[in-house]
């Protein structure tokens, strides 16, 4: 188990981009700022629904930042289109991470696990192998083999409707296990995007770490001046 963390860490180092996380991390906080500011302005909404209508929609603003980086740095990635309901989720491919989203409420969650998610979690990890097609992906992206699942945490700042509480307070690059039951490691992605792989912590879970721990807490917010900024300001 020892040796399988210290893989997981090592595919995070090196095939984790940083150009692509800092435009991530610039690019999701905008986006959780235009969906605020769309749902303030909106009289025709109660102030429950409001908060209601952000937790359902901030997904959205994952995804799109997600794709807009990944078409940026020439990450390769896709939509699987899932058999029980038609729901179009992305996956994208960064080396040897495959990269899917999802929101939280408190940075401590654990992972929410769905019937997708599992197989992923099982599918895509260190002692199993798989060529996993995406459609119109080109063929030398389709070997998957020894990849890790890799999934992109990302919260407001508070529980209000203010747009100090929602904007974004967190984002975290998580590892679950095959399971999909708890994380097997954390990567705090705000250091990324401030001060590069170098500055990269790590978090595990269930034991003692062998890594510092994260530093980020739940308060943090990003705080952006230019969308043409070179760092996340917090």
């Amino acid at each position: 188990m020892h040796s399988l963390l210290q893989q997981t860490h090592e595919i995070l180092r090196f095939d984790l981009n940083p150009d692509f996380v800092e435009t991530l991390a610039i690019e999701v906080a905008w986006r959780y700022d235009r969906l605020y500011e769309e749902l303030r302005d909106d009289a025709a909404l109660p102030l429950e629904l409001k908060l209601s209508e952000f937790a359902a929609r901030r997904a959205n603003c994952a995804i799109r930042a997600m794709v807009l980086a990944a078409q940026q740095h020439g990450v390769p990635y896709s939509f699987r289109s899932l058999e029980c309901n038609g729901q179009q989720k992305i996956l994208l491919k960064m080396g040897r991470i495959v990269l899917i989203q999802e929101p939280f409420l408190e940075l401590s969650d654990a992972p929410r696990v769905a019937d997708y998610k599992r197989e992923l979690a099982d599918t895509h990890g260190l002692i199993r192998q798989l060529e996993l097609n995406l459609g119109d992906v080109p063929n030398r992206d389709l070997d998957w083999s020894g990849s890790i699942l890799a999934v992109l945490l990302h919260g407001a700042s508070g529980p209000r409707f203010t747009r100090r509480d929602r904007a974004l307070g967190g984002l975290m690059l998580g590892v679950p296990d095959g399971g999909y039951a708890t994380w097997v490691a954390r990567l705090d992605l705000y250091r990324i995007a401030m001060f590069g792989l170098e500055k990269a912590r790590f978090s595990t879970e269930g034991g003692p770490s062998t890594t510092p721990p994260s530093d980020q807490k739940d308060e943090v917010i990003v705080r952006l001046k230019k969308k043409q900024q070179s760092r996340v300001y917090l």
